[in-house]
């Protein structure tokens, strides 16, 4: 089953990080983020989410393919917001940039955290759990030509270094490495 990609804006989620709302408190009476900058993002994401939709089977199918791993949910909604200070799985948020390519590669990689069994990605390290979704997200990111160079996932991570080879499988060669 490939999940449906559910794209949102939530003014409460946007809200919830505006940071101008925890600068002065005293001087809080009213939130800054509105309903109407939360319309104006979703058509400033428009020529994203046309980018992503246009791809989403094949990418999905490849993250599948690529981690070793099914997918479990038959849909995800991914917020796509301006306010908070990074992008994250769960919920799945994505934090808006002008650059398309670069939101690309962050959703790849939050969507790769969301396929990796959790029990799996909470038995390691941080490091090695990040290194392992880089990983799988290089790889994907060569096959489909995508190219960000303000990304700093994959050389702070070394993923040229790690030994899985292309053709396997995360899951297989995590069974193999680890027994």
């Amino acid at each position: 089953m490939i999940p449906k990609i559910i794209f949102k804006v939530s003014w409460v989620h946007n809200l919830m990080f505006d940071e101008n709302r925890y600068i002065n408190k005293q001087e809080r009476k009213k939130p800054k983020y509105s309903p109407k900058e939360g319309t104006e993002l979703l058509k400033k994401s428009k020529l994203f989410i046309d980018y992503f939709n246009s791809n989403s089977e094949k990418i999905l199918k490849l993250i599948a393919n690529k981690s070793g791993f099914y997918w479990k949910e038959d849909k995800i909604i991914v917020y796509i917001s301006d306010t908070v200070p990074n992008s994250y799985e769960d919920p799945l948020t994505l934090k808006y940039q002008e650059n398309r390519e670069c939101m690309h590669l962050v959703l790849i990689h939050e969507l790769i955290h969301r396929n990796v069994p959790e029990n799996l990605q909470n038995s390691v390290t941080d490091k090695e759990r990040e290194t392992w979704v880089e990983v799988i997200s290089k790889e994907i990111y060569d096959i489909l030509n995508i190219n960000c160079p303000e990304y700093p996932g994959l050389d702070i991570r070394n993923v040229n270094k790690f030994d899985k080879p292309k053709e396997q499988s995360l899951k297989e060669y995590l069974y193999k490495t680890m027994n």
